[in-house]
C-alpha cells in the first residue's frame, strides 16, 4: 500500500520540461514519485524522489491552476502529463485530482497529452472521449508477458488491459500511440517476443510507436538489485551492461550508463523491421539516444491541427445541470418528533420545477411554519437570529432549510486516531434529535447555524458517488450518518426510494446508513440487493432515557432493526458513546444479551465519548457542569492529538475489555470494532479487535 503525503505546491503548476519533444508544451506533475513503482524508472535518481512506497500529492494543483491560467497572456495550446509521474496511478486522491485538472483544461479549450501505464477509469475515458480532438494519448508497454510486467512494473495495469485501452482511445477518435520504453535487453528484445507484441499492437489499431532502450543510473541499479520477484532476471539484465557506455542524454543533460551504440542499433533495427512488417511506424527517442537519432519521437502527439477553442458562455447563460431525480409520488409524511416553526428556502431550493414541486409538497405539511425565501444565502449560512448558543441550538432544531450542497460527497480526513477513513455523503445535514452528548453540535458549521437541512441536488450527489466508485473499481462504502442521522428525514423526503435502488444496481458503490430512527416502512418495500447496510446507534434504555431527548425509544429501534434484518438487509449496531453510569457493567451486560438474542448482527462497533470543546459546553448547559460524562472527561488532563475530548485511556480499556469479553461469550464469531479510538487503546486490546473494520466501511 502506497503512502500518500499531501503537500502544497509552491511554484507554478505549468512547468517547462528539458525534453526536446516537450519544449513547446508545458507539463504538469500531480505527484512526486509514482504508485506504479516501476523498477527501472529514471525518476528514482531525481532529488525530488520521495522514496519507495511513498508519493507526494500536490493537493492544491487545481486551485493554483485556476489562478495561474487567467494570468497568462496566451493560454497554452496543450499540456503534457506527466514528465516524471503518471496521471492514472491506482490512488483515489490522484485519480480524483487528475479528473478535475483534465476537466478544467479541456473545458477551457486547452489540449491534453498523456503517457500512462495505468488503468484509465471509466469517468476519465468519458471525459477524454467527449473532447477527443483535443486529446493525445500514449500507452507505455515493455512486454506482453505478465510475469515480466509484474516483476518490473508491479503496480501498473496488466499489458492486455493497456492494449485494450489503446484500442478504446483510438476508437473514440483520440490520436493514440504506444511507447516501448524501456526495451529490456535480453528479456524483451528477442525476435519471438517482438513478433507477438507488434502483431498485438497492429490488432489494436496502433499505427506508430516510439522506442528506447533501458539506461542506468545508480538509483535504478539499486532498485533492480532489490527486485525480489525475479532476481535472476535482474542480474541478467544488469550483466548485459558490462561493459556499458557513459552517455549524456538530453532529457536532463545528465550522464547515464547505456548499452553500446552498436547493440542499441541492432535492437532498434530489429524492432523497426518487425513493426513495419505490421504496418507500424517506428520512432527512436532522440532525447535518450542523442548519438543515433535526431528529431522528435512526438511523445506529446501532433498539435499542428487543433480545432478552434470552444466559445465562452454568454452572459447569464447557465451551464447544463443534471436533472433532479427527486422522489415523485411518494407521499411525504411528517416525522413524529420533528416540529417545524420556520422554513428557509436557501440558494438552489427553487432552481427547477421539480425542486419547487418537491419543496412545496413538504411545506404543505407545516402550514403553521413561517417561510423565508433566501435565495442569496447558502444552506450553511442561515442566520437563526440568536446569539446565545443554547437558544440558537434549540431554534435550529425547529428550523428546516432547503438548499444544495455542492461538496456533499467527500472522503473523511481523520488523523491522529485509528479511523480507516472512508467516503461519506450528505443529502441532509444535522438532525432534529436531541442527544445531549452530540459532538456534531460543537463543530463549526452546526455551532453557528444548527438548522436541519435537506439538500436538493440529489442528481449531482449520485453522479459524484458514481464517479468515485467507478474510479476505484472495487466495492466501496458511502456512509450516510457522519454529519446527520441517515433516516430521520426519510419520511419527509422519500430519498431512500432513490438511494437504495441506485446502490442496488451499481457495480461498485455500497451504502452504509447510521440512524436512531425507527421509520423503516419504505425500506422494507425496496429491492436493495444487499448493497445497503443499515446500522443503528444504540445505548441501554437506562442510559438513553437520561441522555437522548426527542429520540425514538431504544425498544422501537431494535424492533426496526429486526424488521430490516428479516427483509434481507445487512444490519449492524453502534453502541456509542458508552457511558459508565452507576452499575454500568450490569446495565450493558443485560442490554447486549437482549440485543444479540433479538437481532442477527453483521458487525458490532463500540465507542466512547469523543467530543469537542463547544459540544461539551453545550452539553453542560443542558445537564449542568456536574454530570457523568463531564466528570469522567475531567479525569483526562490533556486533549487527544486529534482535538477530541475523551475519557482516560485506562478507563476506556477497562470498559472495552469488559464488554468485549461479554459479547464474545454470547456470540464468539461476531465481528467487533472500535470507533474513533487511539493507538494506545488498540495496543492494550491487541487480539480482541482488529483496526480498520469499523462501522463506516464494508
Amino acid at each position: 500500500m502506497v503512502e500518500v503525503v499531501p503537500m502544497e505546491r509552491r511554484g507554478p503548476v505549468l512547468s517547462q520540461s528539458r525534453l526536446a519533444c516537450l519544449k513547446r508544451i508545458p507539463t504538469i506533475n500531480l505527484t512526486a514519485g509514482c504508485a506504479h513503482a516501476c523498477r527501472y524508472c529514471y525518476t528514482r535518481g531525481y532529488s525530488s524522489y520521495p522514496g519507495e512506497g511513498k508519493i507526494l500529492l500536490y493537493a492544491n494543483t487545481l486551485s493554483r491552476l485556476k489562478k495561474e491560467l487567467p494570468r497568462k497572456r496566451q493560454k497554452p495550446e496543450a499540456v503534457y502529463f506527466s514528465s516524471s509521474s503518471d496521471l492514472f496511478q491506482p490512488v483515489p486522491q490522484v485519480l480524483d485530482l487528475a479528473y478535475d485538472v483534465l476537466a478544467l483544461l479541456l473545458e477551457q479549450g486547452i489540449g491534453v497529452a498523456f503517457l500512462t501505464k495505468g488503468r484509465i477509469p471509466e469517468p476519465h475515458f468519458e471525459l477524454l472521449g467527449a473532447h477527443a480532438s483535443r486529446v493525445r494519448g500514449q500507452i507505455g508497454l515493455i512486454s506482453l508477458d505478465p510475469e515480466i510486467q509484474k516483476t518490473f512494473e508491479p503496480f501498473a495495469a496488466p499489458p492486455g488491459l493497456r492494449l485494450e485501452q489503446a484500442k478504446r482511445l483510438a476508437q473514440a477518435g483520440i490520436e493514440t500511440r504506444v511507447r516501448l520504453d524501456p526495451v529490456l535487453p535480453g528479456l524483451t528484445d528477442d525476435e519471438e517476443s517482438l513478433q507477438s507484441l507488434c502483431a498485438a499492437l497492429a490488432d489494436a489499431g496502433v499505427k506508430q510507436i516510439a522506442v528506447s532502450a533501458l539506461f542506468l543510473r545508480p538509483a535504478i541499479v539499486g532498485s533492480l538489485k532489490r527486485t525480489a520477484e525475479n532476481r535472476e532476471w535482474s542480474r541478467a539484465l544488469l550483466k548485459g551492461f558490462e561493459p556499458a557506455e557513459k552517455m549524456r542524454i538530453q532529457a536532463e543533460n545528465s550522464m547515464v550508463l547505456a548499452l553500446g551504440l552498436e547493440e542499441r542499433e541492432k535492437i532498434y533495427g530489429r524492432i523497426r523491421r518487425i513493426a513495419e512488417g505490421q504496418g507500424i511506424k517506428v520512432k527512436v527517442c532522440a532525447c535518450k539516444n542523442p548519438d543515433l537519432a535526431t528529431g522528435t519521437c512526438s511523445i506529446a502527439g501532433d498539435w499542428s491541427r487543433l480545432p478552434a477553442r470552444p466559445r465562452a458562455l454568454a452572459l447569464f447563460e447557465e451551464p447544463e445541470q443534471p436533472s433532479d431525480p427527486l422522489p415523485g409520488d411518494y407521499g411525504p409524511v411528517r416525522p413524529e418528533l420533528f416540529e417545524v416553526e420556520r422554513i428557509v428556502l436557501a440558494k438552489g431550493s427553487r432552481a427547477s420545477a421539480e425542486r419547487r414541486r418537491f419543496v412545496e409538497n413538504i411545506c404543505a405539511l407545516y402550514p403553521q411554519a413561517g417561510v423565508d425565501e433566501s435565495e442569496d444565502v447558502t444552506h450553511h449560512q442561515v442566520n437563526l437570529g440568536e446569539a446565545d448558543a443554547l437558544l440558537r441550538h434549540r431554534r435550529g432544531k425547529r428550523t428546516l432549510v432547503f438548499g444544495e450542497h455542492r461538496s456533499a460527497v467527500r472522503a473523511s480526513e481523520e488523523a491522529w486516531n485509528t479511523c480507516p477513513n472512508y467516503w461519506h455523503f450528505s443529502p441532509y445535514s444535522f438532525c432534529f434529535y436531541g442527544c445531549h452528548y452530540c459532538y456534531l453540535a460543537g463543530t463549526p458549521s452546526f455551532w453557528h447555524s444548527p438548522a436541519v437541512r435537506i439538500h436538493l441536488n440529489l442528481a449531482e450527489i449520485l453522479r459524484d458517488m458514481d464517479r468515485a466508485a467507478t474510479r476505484l473499481a472495487r466495492p466501496t462504502a458511502f456512509y450516510l450518518g457522519k454529519l446527520q442521522d441517515g433516516l430521520a428525514l426519510d419520511p419527509l423526503t422519500g430519498y431512500s426510494t432513490v438511494l437504495v435502488p441506485f446502490f442496488a444496481r451499481h457495480e461498485w458503490a455500497r451504502q452504509v446508513i447510521l440512524t436512531k430512527s425507527d421509520a423503516v416502512d419504505r425500506l422494507l418495500e425496496l429491492d436493495h440487493q444487499g448493497h445497503t447496510v443499515l446500522s443503528w446507534s444504540l445505548n441501554p434504555p437506562e442510559v438513553a432515557s437520561r441522555l437522548e431527548e426527542n429520540v425514538p425509544a431504544v425498544e422501537e429501534r431494535v424492533r426496526a432493526m429486526r424488521r430490516c434484518a428479516e427483509a434481507g438487509y445487512p444490519v449492524r449496531a453502534v453502541v456509542m458513546p458508552i457511558i459508565p453510569v452507576e452499575n454500568w457493567e450490569e446495565i450493558y451486560a443485560r442490554f447486549f444479551q437482549s440485543l444479540l438474542a433479538t437481532v442477527p448482527l453483521q458487525r458490532l462497533t463500540l465507542g466512547g465519548i469523543c467530543s469537542f470543546r463547544n459540544a461539551k459546553a453545550l452539553m453542560e448547559r443542558k445537564l449542568g457542569a456536574d454530570n457523568t460524562i463531564s466528570d469522567f472527561m475531567a479525569r483526562e488532563t490533556k486533549r487527544s492529538a486529534d482535538g477530541r475530548l475523551r475519557y482516560p485511556v485506562s478507563l476506556r480499556v477497562e470498559i472495552y475489555s469488559s464488554l468485549l469479553r461479554l459479547i464474545h461469550s454470547v456470540q464468539p464469531e461476531l465481528e467487533l470494532a472500535l470507533c474513533l479510538e487511539e493507538a494506545p487503546v488498540w495496543k492494550e486490546l491487541s487480539g480482541e479487535v482488529q483496526p480498520g473494520r469499523c462501522n463506516c466501511v464494508l
